[in-house]
């Protein structure tokens, strides 16, 4: 299984699996996230009541660092081991599995070249204009119950090991609740024609 490139998911990988957690060059690359519920949400705001031929941004309002991300992923996982006595034996190589902290897996590596220190949006139109808010921060999104790997994971035996294997059903797992707004996510609204 291929390992995922995302933050959020690469890590959780990782920890589950007793891997170094990579992060560039001081951890302090900036991005907005926004929960893939409230993205949805957004966009059929914009196709109900967006002005055709305007640009709509959709953004979270939740810059964090990205040290900072995985910092509370690390303690997420920590609190589920703790929680759940059964994460030990599904997942023994996880350091909450042999009584260590997740935040010994942070590895500083040299940053990319040309790696973007902060990616951000201009949000104002579609929340002025159509009203739009997040329903969700990060700390509210990454906490719901499914975002856990305690309730959604799926393991799948790999050459003697647990691998976490990513659900389909239930992209969450993967962190894939939580999308990350970029410059450029946004929704143009054209004329669409009869559906």
């Amino acid at each position: 299984m291929a390992l995922p490139e995302k933050l959020i998911p690469l890590c959780i990988v990782n920890i589950l699996q007793g891997r170094s957690l990579p992060i560039y060059g001081d951890g302090r690359n900036i991005r907005d996230w926004l929960y893939v519920a409230d993205h949805c949400r957004g966009i059929e705001l914009v196709l109900q009541k967006g002005r055709v031929g305007e640009t709509y941004n959709i953004g979270g309002n939740n810059e964090w660092a990205n040290i900072d991300i995985v910092n509370l992923l690390c303690e997420l996982v920590d609190e589920a081991f703790a929680a759940d006595a059964t994460l030990a034996a599904r997942f023994p190589d996880a350091p909450p599995a042999r009584a260590r902290h997740c935040r010994e897996l942070i590895t500083f590596v040299r940053d990319r070249a040309g790696h973007d220190r902060r990616y951000a949006i201009d949000a104002t139109r579609i929340n002025r204009e159509l009203g739009y808010v997040p329903a969700e921060s990060f700390e509210t999104g990454i906490r719901r119950p499914s975002t856990v790997p305690r309730q959604r994971a799926v393991v799948a035996r790999d050459p003697g090991r647990f691998v976490p294997k990513l659900n389909p059903a239930s992209e969450v797992f993967a962190g894939s609740l939580l999308a990350r707004s970029v410059a450029g996510c946004a929704v143009r609204l054209g004329v669409l024609g009869t559906l």
